[in-house]
């Protein structure tokens, strides 16, 4: 059964972003982390007082993800960098495109196995099938996970960590893949869904304990909700 919930929205802190995404929670700070793309920057803002911090990034940055170490781990148009809060440095861990000159990384995140995942999108306004999906080791290593993407966005995992979710918003499609989560692996992509209505565009996933996944849509009127029952999917669009 899908509930619909009127929760209030409200203004955090009015940056006047251009395009802010990628919101991290540090339990650890208990501070949230986020970034405008287009800015491009990477920003800090500590509920408790109200206060916000901003880094200027070096590159368009897609994606942030926190790191054991106390960094940050970044997907940036020019790869994956680090960043490190205490000196505000940026240094380079790999580029996985770097002949392609019109792609740029986009939506990441961490998932259950320890690395960072993150794929990439054709930045021309005539976008192509040209972009892929990456998983960056903890040890530096990068290799790619599936290509012919045009905008690679939305990542989430299941619950177990055994089913990894990934849309490519240009084709409005999310795809679902088996995970291996001791190696990383996924298993070949099926179709979870293809978004169509008003032309809506899966961008952000998020899943939660109950196994439902949660899935930003563009336009901003719309939005889609899956929650898996059995070997039954249920999509529930609202406004």
């Amino acid at each position: 059964m899908i509930q619909q919930f009127d929760y209030p929205v409200r203004v955090i802190c009015d940056e006047g972003a251009i395009v802010g995404e990628s919101p991290v929670w540090s339990q650890r700070e208990q501070v949230l982390y986020w970034v405008d793309i287009l800015k491009p920057a990477l920003y800090r803002f500590d509920p408790l007082s109200g206060q916000q911090r901003s880094w200027p990034a070096p590159a368009a940055i897609g994606s942030i993800s926190l790191a054991k170490n106390g960094k940050i781990v970044a997907a940036l148009r020019s790869g994956f960098h680090w960043f490190d809060p205490a000196d505000a440095s940026w240094t380079l861990i790999a580029h996985p495109e770097p002949h392609i000159s019109h792609n740029r990384l986009n939506d990441g995140k961490t998932g259950p196995d320890g690395a960072f995942w993150a794929g990439t999108m054709d930045d021309r306004a005539d976008k192509q099938a040209c972009a892929s999906l990456y998983r960056l080791a903890p040890d530096g290593s990068v290799s790619a996970h599936g290509n012919g993407l045009v905008v690679s966005n939305g990542l989430a995992w299941s619950p177990d960590g055994r089913t990894m979710y990934h849309s490519d918003s240009r084709r409005a499609v999310i795809y679902r893949y088996d995970f291996d989560v001791a190696s990383g692996t996924l298993g070949r992509a099926k179709y979870s869904c293809r978004c169509k209505r008003n032309g809506a565009a899966p961008t952000a996933a998020q899943s939660t304990s109950t196994a439902a996944i949660g899935v930003a849509a563009l336009p901003p009127d719309a939005s889609t909700n899956f929650h898996r029952k059995a070997n039954c999917w249920v999509i529930c669009h609202c406004r």
